[in-house]
């Protein structure tokens, strides 16, 4: 195989994950992430998805699912919140569910030691352990774990600490990948305003509306604390503002304007 078809190939495996997902992107470090991540998906390992509010870590997420051999299985996404014994049940009912399928963490640095030794206990030995089945039930379950790197503690940290398995961080040492914020590929954001513009307008039935240049800008030039997330909360307050063939400026929420 020549360069140039490893080249292709790498292309072909990024487009396919970007479909699946649901992203859209012209930047080409993405598209690298994107094709390494349509590789992995073929691969039975645990994944670590690294990214800050709004970047799509349950997208990456459903796309490794939908890219493997166990897309045919349940896809479940199990949240971790403030409370230990809540989360220790939710994870010990999410993993029977998931089977055959994947189950993707979110916030996986919250939960709590009974619910970590479960996660683990499927990944190592692929046994349901604990609250999750006190007689030790197979599970067949693919974890992928979702984090966001602003998390007090970050995973890290929290091994550091003891209040995180290191083996279950370190599960996930071979497949980790960090989705970087809007902010750092603003030249993406344009073609993501055309997106959630035509989106928005078939479900409004109406054409989507062109950009005036001066509108892009202040998208193009804004931090989008909350990433595609709130650009989209952006557009979804601009768009029904907008009776003319064009989105000014005088359309968009005032914290981008001013």
């Amino acid at each position: 195989m020549t360069a140039g078809d490893v080249r292709e190939s790498g292309s072909a495996r990024g487009e396919a994950f970007m479909r699946q997902a649901g992203f859209v992107t012209a930047n080409p470090h993405l598209n690298d992430l994107f094709a390494q991540a349509g590789e992995i998906a073929a691969r039975d390992c645990p994944v670590l998805v690294v990214g800050e509010s709004g970047t799509g870590k349950v997208m990456f997420a459903r796309g490794i699912h939908g890219l493997s051999a166990r897309r045919g299985g349940p896809f479940h996404t199990q949240y971790c919140g403030e409370s230990p014994t809540r989360t220790d049940a939710e994870v010990a009912r999410s993993l029977p569910r998931a089977e055959g399928g994947t189950l993707a963490v979110d916030g996986i640095v919250r939960a709590p030691p009974t619910a970590q030794d479960a996660l683990y206990a499927a990944i190592q030995t692929g046994r349901l352990s604990g609250t999750a089945s006190p007689r030790s039930e197979q599970c067949d379950v693919r974890i992928l774990a979702l984090t966001n790197p602003d998390a007090t503690p970050d995973m890290a940290t929290a091994v550091v600490e003891g209040t995180f398995r290191r083996d279950l961080y370190e599960a996930f040492a071979d497949a980790t990948f960090t989705i970087p914020p809007l902010r750092e590929h603003p030249e993406g954001i344009p073609m993501l305003v055309e997106h959630f513009l035509r989106r928005l307008s078939a479900g409004w039935q109406r054409a989507a509306p062109s950009v005036a240049p001066e509108t892009m800008d202040l998208l193009v030039a804004y931090e989008w604390p909350r990433n595609a997330r709130d650009l989209m909360f952006a557009l979804e307050y601009a768009a029904p503002r907008c009776d003319g063939p064009t989105l000014l400026p005088e359309h968009l929420p005032d914290a981008i304007t001013r």
